[in-house]
């Protein structure tokens, strides 16, 4: 290495040795690239740091240890940030600026006169400071840059960085030197960087696909202007918004102008994101496209494949054996990082392969790379998937799920297991699996890949489990999609949630939970409203409101429950039940529906309000009750039908009865035509007047709202006070006259006589006279009593022939 370059500590701002990985200070110089001395004199030796302590081998209790693996040196106790790093003691989680109760760092002059320091932002690396400023003429706020001393960014590429802005580059508004250090003014970004989204978990779906269309367009921009990043990781790659996703490229401290086909660097930049070509010191625009390969494996699984590992363990993995992408469940993610992944630059993917990728190219296929110990196992081949681990082979099996049952019960794959993975316990445990019984070759799969990959997302028949898409695919089931029905039955008839959170899958506990519980819940209600409506048939019901004709069929006794209130089959509800459960507004719409409804139903099935009160009912109840509502209402025609409910059926009843009041008045009419002090024409008035009473209480019971209906009721109510009248004067009649029977009989008569003659002739006269003259008073009265009757009797006909002719129109024959 020429001596005329050299490596200044950000630190301390000694000088050192190109071929130092750190300062004598502590600090890590790995990402520091080569400065050209100022003189000769500044080359050939070290220049020994200004005020900083000698390296403690061995920390004295109370230091605290630097968190950071490029440093980690003690520090005394009570420091906020480290002695050697100048970073703080304490990793920060957020990448949001934070207030502090006093700056750290004064804004150089070139900023001093127009920008003031709002707040700052945590120190991430050893490079530089960030501070978010606001200028002092209002405006919008910006992001400073303060480079450490010693450190400066190539003042070219920041030229054409700022010449020429792109939509994927954080804009560069000003940059130069002031007051010994450098600067940068730039946009700031307030979602913060990509890093805080991948904190969140995996990504997935058209998010994943967004976010690989963001990154290519940013690459590619940079690649245009001949720009090397070199430096690509999700701290770096700000948001400017999420939805939709625009990202912008930041922090081209270490960033070069690509001079050549390949350019010259040190192993800088971070060691998890850079590709292994850097380990070599020459790279060229494919390290870049690795970067973006390695934060799209991040993103799929939600953890960095490095994380935890030392930088030497990182670099020793790249540089033996390929990168295992094989936990990307989705195929078409997985070649897309297979091909941004490859160790060979030259065989890597880059601009070209990516926008083939995104068009849908189905002839873009992924090279291996060949190089590594993983060919030491046979690969079994499904689809067009080499799997050499369990993980893969379950993953390949998800994806081809028939092929997999059918490889599964060949035993294909236990042969597989033992002959090439070595794999006995895994084998075991697949033989305990084939062994069960009462379970279909479906389920046998699903317990396999549970077994096989603990850490995958479930399949099952080939579509995920996730609650999301098991609820997407309720709501097709519930649009007629008889694929989607099916799926879903066979997840309920076989327990698949139950088994995959047996097998630890926690995220399917709370779906399966309630699932199950929504079944029990309509199975209970169904009980109590079929019990309800047994009883309620039990019951006997009037015919046309007659109870006299009353009667209870023996079918709905004895089979009401598998003739009219059976369970439904699960099959027909689980959709319903999962849809239930999570749209309200469908619970809603049915509690409408029903609550519409329930007027007539509650007149006629008094059964239908053993679920309770709809309108307080949970959805699993408003769903019952749903489902109850085609019976109700088969319930409530029949009712209707029984007591001439349907209109027809009223005034057809209505009809008889006018014909019949009419029939028995006219008998009555007629009776009173001859004289009433006939016995037998009292007698047959009497009959007359009891079939007239048993047709009006018939007519009053049947509670009918025709105009026609209540007329004649009105007509009833007024006759029948006429016929009580009547009828009252009939038993008077009858009743004196059967007085009379008794003291004028012949007999009582002659021997009344009798007495008097005796009296007058053998007694004295006048006594004689006396019992004569009461005598006569007494049977003139009991003649004008019987005379007084027999003119009530007459009465009381004449009032109800006069109320006869006050029938209503509409109820009078023709012939009247």
């Amino acid at each position: 290495m020429n001596q005329a370059y050299i490596r200044i500590c950000p630190v301390c701002a000694a000088h050192n040795t190109p071929e130092s990985s750190s300062c004598s200070c502590g600090a890590s110089l790995a990402s520091i690239d080569f400065t050209l001395a100022s003189s000769p004199s500044e080359a050939p030796e070290i220049i020994a740091p200004r005020d900083i302590a000698v390296v403690i081998e061995a920390p004295p209790a109370g230091m605290a240890i630097c968190p950071h693996a490029d440093c980690a040196q003690p520090n005394p106790p009570g420091l906020e940030r480290c002695l050697y790093c100048n970073r703080p003691l304490q990793e920060h989680a957020a990448s949001q600026p934070k207030q502090t109760a006093g700056m750290r760092h004064a804004l150089p002059e070139a900023l001093r006169a127009d920008y003031r320091v709002l707040e700052e932002f945590p120190a991430t690396g050893s490079e530089a400071d960030l501070m978010l400023v606001e200028s002092l003429s209002g405006g919008e706020r910006l992001v400073a840059k303060l480079y450490r001393k010693g450190i400066a960014p190539d003042s070219e590429l920041l030229a054409r960085l700022s010449q020429n802005p792109t939509s994927h580059v954080v804009k560069l508004y000003k940059h130069g030197q002031s007051d010994g250090y450098a600067y940068e003014l730039m946009e700031y970004c307030a979602h913060g960087s990509l890093r805080s989204q991948l904190d969140m978990g995996a990504l997935g779906g058209e998010p994943l696909r967004q976010l690989v269309m963001e990154l290519a367009a940013a690459i590619g921009e940079i690649h245009a202007q001949h720009i090397l990043h070199r430096d690509l990781k999700p701290e770096n790659i700000l948001l400017r918004s999420i939805v939709p996703l625009h990202l912008a490229l930041t922090d081209f401290g270490i960033s070069s102008l690509q001079q050549a086909t390949q350019h010259f660097t040190t192993m800088a930049g971070t060691v998890k994101y850079a590709a292994p070509e850097a380990l070599t010191g020459v790279i060229d625009e494919k390290s870049d496209w690795w970067s973006m390969g390695m934060i799209l494996l991040e993103a799929a699984t939600g953890r960095h494949p490095f994380a935890d590992l030392s930088d030497p363990v990182i670099s020793h993995h790249l540089a033996t054996r390929p990168l295992d992408v094989r936990q990307i469940y989705d195929e078409q993610l997985r070649t897309l990082c297979r091909g941004l992944l490859l160790r060979d630059p030259k065989r890597r993917w880059s601009a070209g392969e990516v926008a083939r990728w995104l068009a849908g190219d189905v002839t873009l296929q992924a090279p291996e790379d060949s190089e590594g110990p993983m060919l030491a196992v046979r690969p079994y081949h499904l689809g067009s998937t080499k799997c050499t681990t369990a993980a893969e082979l379950a993953t390949a099996l998800a994806l081809n799920w028939e092929d997999g049952s059918k490889d599964l019960r060949r035993g294909d794959i236990g042969e597989w297991l033992v002959q090439q993975l070595n794999d006995q316990n895994l084998a075991r445990r697949l033989q305990d699996i084939l062994d069960l019984r009462g379970v279909s070759d479906d389920y046998r799969l699903l317990r396999f890949l549970l077994a096989a990959a603990p850490g995958m997302p479930g399949v099952w028949r080939g579509k995920p489990l996730a609650p999301e898409a098991i609820l997407a695919e309720a709501r097709q089931a519930f649009g007629g999609d008889k694929e989607a029905q099916a799926w879903l039955d066979s997840i309920a008839a076989e327990s698949v949630l139950e088994a995959c959170r047996e097998a630890g899958a926690t995220e399917y506990q709370a779906l399966e939970q309630l699932w199950r519980d929504a079944w029990e819940r309509f199975s209970a209600l169904w009980e109590i409203a079929h019990h309800a409506e047994a009883a309620w048939r039990a019951v006997p019901k009037p015919i046309d409101g007659r109870m006299s004709s009353a009667y209870v069929n023996m079918d709905d006794v004895m089979y009401s429950r598998p003739l009219r209130l059976a369970l439904p089959s699960r099959r027909s509800l689980n959709a319903k039940l999962l849809l239930a459960l999570h749209d309200p507004s469908y619970v809603e719409m049915m509690r409408v529906e029903v609550l519409t409804s329930l007027a007539e139903i509650s007149e006629y099935c008094p059964w239908f309000a053993s679920i309770g009160e709809i309108a307080q009912l949970d959805p699993v109840g408003v769903l019952a009750a749903r489902q109850m509502l085609p019976l109700a209402r088969n319930d409530v025609a029949d009712e209707k039908k029984r007591l001439g409910g349907y209109h027809d059926n009223r005034e057809q009843n209505v009809a008889t009865i006018r014909n019949k009041i009419e029939t028995d008045l006219r008998q009555i009419l007629d009776a009173g035509k001859e004289s009433l002090n006939a016995q037998s024409v009292r007698l047959e008035l009497h009959e007359g007047l009891t079939r007239f009473q048993e047709t009006s209480r018939w007519a009053t019971s049947l509670a009918y709202s025709e105009e026609s209906y209540r007329k004649l009721l009105e007509f009833i109510a007024r006759q029948v006070d006429r016929a009580d009248d009547l009828i009252s004067a009939l038993n008077q009649l009858d009743t004196v006259e059967e007085y009379n029977a008794i003291f004028f009989q012949p007999y009582r008569l002659l021997l009344g006589a009798a007495i008097l003659m005796t009296l007058f002739f053998l007694a004295t006269p006048w006594l004689a006279l006396m019992a004569g003259t009461g005598f006569a008073g007494f049977a003139a009265l009991r003649v004008k009593t019987w005379k007084q009757s027999g003119k009530a009797v007459d009465d009381a006909f004449r009032a109800f022939a006069r109320q006869t002719r006050a029938l209503p129109r509409d109820t009078q024959t023709a012939d009247e």
